[in-house]
């Protein structure tokens, strides 16, 4: 669903209004919206089978591709290296959470034992 929402928003054209932006902020909204991707992704595919990784990164590279052809977008390398980080941060963080919590059980059921 996060995919299908990233898609959606990111098909609609940019109709000219300016905005005050800082510098560097779509980066940001870039990062946090594949980072939410990526946290989903790891979480859907409980064993960390990198193809998750790969097949989200590849999105991101779509969605960048798919903005060409929308009205007032533009195909930016840059937001696409922010996509990529926030995917891979988003799946690795779920990862170590994950592996925090298989450790700690498996101490608590040695010293049940």
């Amino acid at each position: 669903m996060w995919a299908i929402t990233i898609f959606i928003v990111s098909s609609i054209p940019r109709i000219g209004i300016t905005i005050a932006r800082l510098e560097g902020c779509d980066k940001i909204a870039h990062f946090v919206e594949y980072f939410i991707l990526g946290w989903a992704l790891r979480y859907w595919s409980r064993d960390g089978r990198p193809r998750f990784l790969a097949g989200g990164i590849a999105y991101a590279a779509f969605d960048e591709f798919h903005q060409r052809y929308v009205p007032g977008r533009v195909m930016n390398l840059g937001d696409f290296v922010a996509d990529a980080a926030g995917i891979t941060l988003g799946f690795l963080m779920i990862g170590a959470i994950y592996r925090r919590r298989a450790k700690a059980s498996h101490k608590e059921s040695s010293e049940d034992g």
